[in-house]
């Protein structure tokens, strides 16, 4: 139920705030499903694999992530927006599933994208849907062990990037 609500999101069909609005009026019988999908929504996951990955996330207890961040760099320019951000450590993280990452333009915006936010300063973790499904411990203890590292790492070596709310409706915040 997630992909396909997702996929009439992203697909521009219909707003979130329209389908709030509709399941609002909409009689509650036979619409926990649709709750569950808005609620992944508005916590900011766009796909399946993203809300696996969120929930595998906070279950671990990690510091609190943005998810589907709008990254700026400093003079106004539109970097990215990856699955999740942690703000105050300059961490993004990529779910890039097989769907989305395979075609050699899908792939090539990729890695342009990357290479982008690595030129920024963020550290880019990223990892496939299966991954995280099939090993979830493991890709926890990676993710972990990077947060430590930047978590040691000097004010001055983080990132100088704006957020400008998320599809998650986080609001603004900034990483200097």
């Amino acid at each position: 139920m997630v992909g396909l609500v997702a996929q009439v999101v992203q697909g521009r069909r219909v707003g979130v705030g329209e389908l709030e609005e509709e399941l609002v009026a909409a009689p509650k019988r036979g619409t926990r499903l649709l709750n569950l999908a808005m609620e992944e929504l508005r916590s900011g996951t766009r796909s399946v694999a993203e809300a696996e990955a969120r929930r595998v996330v906070e279950t671990a207890r990690l510091p609190k992530a943005v998810w589907n961040a709008w990254l700026y760099l400093p003079d106004g320019t539109f970097l990215a927006c990856p699955d999740a951000y942690w703000v105050e450590l300059g961490v993004a993280l990529e779910v890039n599933s097989w769907a989305y990452h395979s075609s050699p333009e899908d792939l090539a915006r990729t890695e342009r994208r990357r290479l982008r936010m690595t030129a920024a300063g963020i550290v880019v973790v990223a990892v496939t849907p299966l991954e995280i499904r099939e090993h979830p411990d493991r890709f926890i203890a990676d993710l972990r062990q990077v947060i430590r590292q930047r978590t040691a790492a000097p004010p001055t070596e983080l990132p100088d990037v704006e957020v400008r709310g998320s599809d998650g409706g986080a609001g603004e915040h900034r990483s200097a």
